[in-house]
């Protein structure tokens, strides 16, 4: 049986509506997506309109009009949800502006449609901020969001969004712009001294992914650029020099050189020959090494402790 798309809006007993955009299942019929939103309802999904579907009742279900392809249907919920202003919350229970765009890779025909109808869209984003001003978001709307946000598709559609040079930029002089007006500050009252809640999986990955891209060229590139602009700042290098010299004179490091010049002073032998050295240093005499690069061939195995 031939596919239909169709959009809708359900009208709910308050004179609320949403507007949605859905298919004909293999029998033909347009109640499918009613039928999955009821369900929603029942089991208590936190979204708008679910609960007003339990505050209000069932609404009526009304097709606004059908289409051949899924993204003219795309294009089609798009219009509508801001023909009727849905995502006003004195209007609609709408979140987002419709045509799934927000879960549409990159590039395909429905993001460039959310893109030209809706983010590139001055008049759109002018209408949506004069009817949100001064009305804080009911606790429904940021508990979908957050919902959202930590889903598998939220962190998948977030992560390939910031990998776009151009929101990368963004971010960047966002917080450039942040950092120097006091959020410096204030970052460092919020953090100093409170232990970070990440779990150990957590500290885990987050270990393995900074060591990852640490080892790739801009990785290594950001870290020179850091390092530089640290030791640029007279206060930061200062900082530096007295935590080095405070180090130098503890009993850590004491202890430590200790260790270490009884471990360079142990007798080594050359694995491969059989061949004992009084220590790493004659070792590396012989070799005309340094003594690290002794201290290198014991990690690797070509020599060891006797």
């Amino acid at each position: 049986m031939f596919t239909t798309y169709f959009v809708y809006k359900l009208q709910f007993a308050n004179g609320k509506l949403y507007v949605g955009m859905s298919k004909t299942d293999a029998k033909g019929r347009t109640d499918a997506r009613y039928r999955k939103h009821a369900y929603d309802a029942r089991r208590g999904k936190a979204l708008p309109v679910y609960s007003a579907w339990r505050k209000h009742g069932a609404p009526a279900q009304v097709i606004l009009s059908t289409h051949a392809t899924r993204d003219e249907c795309a294009l089609a919920e798009i219009d509508a949800i801001q023909t009727l202003d849905s995502m006003n919350p004195a209007r609609g229970y709408n979140l987002q502006p419709g045509g799934q765009g927000l879960h549409a890779p990159i590039g395909s025909a429905v993001y460039e449609l959310m893109r030209a109808k809706v983010w590139d869209n001055s008049e759109r984003r002018r209408k949506s901020s004069e009817a949100l001003k001064g009305k804080p978001l009911p606790d429904s709307v940021r508990a979908a969001h957050r919902e959202w946000q930590t889903s598998d598709a939220g962190r998948a559609v977030t992560a390939q969004i910031t990998q776009s040079p151009e929101v990368r930029a963004k971010l960047s002089a966002a917080m450039t712009r942040r950092l120097a007006t006091g959020y410096r500050e204030y970052l460092s009252d919020v953090q100093i001294g409170k232990p970070r809640e990440l779990s150990p999986e957590g500290r885990e990955r987050g270990a393995a992914a900074r060591k990852a891209w640490l080892a790739t060229d801009e990785g290594k590139a950001a870290s020179r650029r850091g390092a530089q602009a640290m030791r640029a700042n007279p206060e930061n290098e200062a900082k530096r020099k007295a935590a080095a010299d405070a180090y130098a004179k503890s009993d850590v490091n004491k202890a430590h050189c200790l260790a270490m010049a009884a471990k360079v002073s142990k007798p080594v032998k050359d694995v491969a020959t059989g061949q004992v050295y009084g220590s790493r240093m004659a070792a590396a005499r012989a070799f005309g090494v340094s003594g690290p690069t002794i201290g290198y061939w014991i990690k690797k195995g070509k020599f060891e402790y006797t």
